[in-house]
C-alpha cells in the first residue's frame, strides 16, 4: 500500500509558513532562528523545541516540497493509464506548477551540499530521507501493483528494485536540471517559462527506452507519451 505524504505538526506548519515569509522578503541564504521567531511572533525556545539550528529549518520545507511532489505524482497516478505510461508521466512535469514556494528550486540546489547536509540535526535529516523515500515507495508500488508486466517469479523484486531504482535516480536528474534551467532563467532576468521538458526531449527518451527494457504487455509508444503530456497539461502541471 502506498504510504501517504509525510507529516508536519500544526506548529512547525506555523513556523514554516514564518520562514516563508521571512525568506521572501528577505533572502534564504541569510536569516538565524531568532528572525523566523520573530516573523512568528513566537519565543525563541518554541521554535528551537521543533528546529535546532536554521539547517533543521531547510530540512523541513524540503519535506513541504516533497510532500506537494508526491500529492501531484499521486494524482497523475490515479489517472486511467498504463503502468509504463504512469512512469514517464513524472517527467512530462512542469515543477514550477509544482513548487509554490518562489525559493524552491533553489532550496532544492542547496539541499544537495554537503555543508549543509552535514549541519542538519539527525532527526530532521532522517525526516527528510524517510519523505524523499516516500517518493521512491509510489514508483515501486505502481510497478509492482501494474497488470502489464510479467517478471520471472525468481527474480521479481530483483526486477522491480532495479526499476525502480533506475527512475528514480533519472527523476532526481530531472529535478536538479529544472532548477538548475529556472536559476538560469532568473539570474539571466528571462520572463518566467515553463520548465515541461519536450515529448522529444533526450531525457525523456532515456527514460522511454528504460521503461521498455522491462517486459511490459504493452510498451510504451511515442503516441502514448503525448497522450500522457495533454493528460497532465489538463490537470495543471505542464
Amino acid at each position: 500500500m502506498i504510504s501517504s505524504y509525510f507529516f508536519i505538526s500544526e506548529e512547525q506548519n506555523r513556523i514554516l509558513d514564518a520562514t516563508t515569509e521571512y525568506i521572501c522578503k528577505n533572502s534564504l541564504f541569510d536569516f538565524q532562528i531568532e528572525d523566523i521567531a520573530a516573523e512568528a511572533k513566537l519565543p525563541i525556545i518554541s521554535v528551537q523545541q521543533s528546529f535546532k539550528c536554521k539547517e533543521d529549518i531547510l530540512a523541513a520545507l524540503s519535506i513541504r516540497i516533497t510532500n506537494r511532489l508526491y500529492t501531484v505524482i499521486n494524482t497523475i497516478f490515479k489517472l486511467p493509464l498504463s503502468g509504463p505510461e504512469r512512469l514517464i508521466s513524472i517527467f512530462l512535469i512542469d515543477l514550477s506548477k509544482v513548487y509554490t514556494m518562489p525559493f524552491s528550486f533553489y532550496l532544492k540546489m542547496l539541499l544537495v551540499d554537503n555543508s549543509i547536509i552535514n549541519n542538519i540535526t539527525p532527526e530532521w535529516l532522517d525526516k527528510k530521507n524517510q519523505a524523499d523515500s516516500i517518493l521512491d515507495n509510489l514508483i515501486s508500488d505502481t510497478v509492482r501493483n501494474s497488470t502489464d508486466i510479467h517478471f520471472r517469479k525468481k527474480n521479481h523484486e530483483n526486477w522491480i528494485d532495479a526499476l525502480t531504482t533506475g527512475i528514480s535516480c533519472l527523476f532526481e536528474r530531472f529535478v536538479q536540471t529544472a532548477s538548475q534551467s529556472h536559476i538560469y532563467n532568473k539570474s539571466t532576468s528571462m520572463k518566467s517559462i515553463s520548465l515541461a521538458l519536450s515529448t522529444d526531449h533526450s531525457l525523456v527518451k532515456f527514460a522511454h527506452q528504460m521503461i521498455n527494457a522491462y517486459p511490459w504487455l504493452h510498451p510504451l509508444t511515442t503516441k502514448g507519451i503525448t497522450c500522457v503530456s495533454i493528460k497532465i497539461h489538463e490537470l495543471g502541471y505542464r
